[in-house]
């Protein structure tokens, strides 16, 4: 698992120096293929520091904004979010903790997706334009 830890970090390297040499010209398809192979520039502590869970609430949101588009009622569960966020960090993974309270900010920050309880206990993240009072004075 090392091992392959060890060569996915050295993937994402290569494909960063790929991106500066090519001095950002990369074509569009290239350019679809990197971002599918997941977070070429993930959010840390180290490179963060006090302002670690702003910059991860910023960061989740860019990346999950197209999936809650397609998903139904613009939501997806939090263990969801945590999946497929941490699959494309590839060997920079966040903790369900970290998941959490960067989700906690993200209606202080004015992003377009907010955390949302519903009386479940069932945590998602959820598209701000898809709340309930925008329904509501949709019906």
């Amino acid at each position: 698992l090392d091992a392959l830890m060890s060569r996915a970090t050295e993937m994402v390297d290569l494909a960063r120096q790929f991106r500066t040499k090519s001095g950002g010209g990369i074509n569009d398809q290239l350019r679809d293929v990197m971002i599918s192979m997941g977070i070429d520039n993930p959010v840390t502590k180290e490179t963060t520091g006090n302002q670690y869970f702003t910059e991860l609430a910023r960061q989740i949101t860019e990346f999950i904004v197209e999936n809650l588009q397609r998903a139904p009622g613009g939501m997806m569960t939090l263990p969801d979010v945590y999946c497929l966020y941490n699959r494309a960090r590839g060997t920079s993974l966040i903790s369900p903790e970290d998941l959490y309270r960067a989700s906690v900010l993200l209606e202080g920050l004015s992003l377009p997706v907010s955390l949302r309880r519903f009386e479940s206990g069932v945590l998602v993240l959820q598209l701000a334009d898809h709340n309930d009072q925008v329904f509501g004075r949709k019906i």
